[in-house]
């Protein structure tokens, strides 16, 4: 089999035989900016383990107004609801931050789920994860600053891509916090005056992690702690190369 490289960490906390099953089935994709995975009323029609950008679930009103509901990217895999046996799902999800990824048919995934306790355990505690980042993220966004907010989001990114920089538009951040543009734009220019981040031609460059963490709220803290149960109990690899 042609070499593979993985930096999915959801894929290298399974058991090397779960691993295996998953990678001999998958395809590397490239996903670009706003690639729509599924949409409101659909399932997955495949499992994605992404092994650099972001995606995420998006909760889309019916004035229009758009928020990022769950963002996943190396800690997980996107395609919850195909393995749940839902009927459909409720979001819309999308990339947000592009990248590549390695697609796998539902079936494979679902069987190993069915069959796997490890597979099983380890995917329970990612949804428990998601969950834990979608209600603290709507508490966030209800009871908290704007710079504590962006600041937020601009942490979960960095730690969903293992990046200090990513791409995306102003506009397009506005939407995934639910903040008018201006808001934002000088949100991001008081955290660049600051040091904090640096902005460049639809760029998002942090600049001081720590800094960050000091503008931000308890909600990182608390969404941080949740992913890190994931995969707790297996040391995780940024990189590895199967074939």
């Amino acid at each position: 089999m042609t070499s593979m490289i993985v930096r999915n960490e959801f894929l290298h906390a399974l058991a090397e035989s779960d691993r295996a099953r998953l990678v001999e089935s998958a395809r590397s994709v490239e996903l670009p900016s706003r690639f729509t995975f599924y949409e409101p009323g659909q399932l997955p029609r495949a499992i994605w383990f992404l092994n650099s950008g972001m995606a995420s679930e998006l909760v889309r009103l019916a004035d229009g107004h758009t928020m990022d509901g769950s963002p996943v990217g190396l800690r997980g895999f996107v395609g919850v609801p195909a393995i749940l046996d839902a009927y459909s799902s409720f979001h819309h999800c999308v990339m947000q931050v592009p990248g590549e990824a390695l697609r796998v048919p539902v079936a494979v995934v679902k069987n190993l789920f069915d069959n796997s306790a490890d597979f099983r355990g380890i995917a329970g505690r990612f949804i428990e994860a998601r969950y834990v980042q979608a209600t603290q993220s709507a508490a966030c966004n209800l009871l908290h600053n704007m710079e504590q907010r962006l600041a937020r989001w601009l942490l979960i990114t960095r730690a969903h891509t293992a990046s200090d920089e990513f791409h995306i538009s102003q506009e397009y951040l506005s939407e995934m916090i639910g903040a008018n543009r201006s808001t934002v734009t000088q949100t991001l220019g008081a955290l660049e005056r600051s040091g904090l981040i640096h902005l460049d031609r639809g760029a998002v460059k942090i600049a001081s992690y720590q800094g960050l963490c000091k503008v931000t709220c308890e909600c990182h803290r608390v969404i941080e702690e949740a992913f890190s149960r994931i995969t707790a109990c297996r040391p995780a690899s940024r990189a590895a190369e199967l074939t």
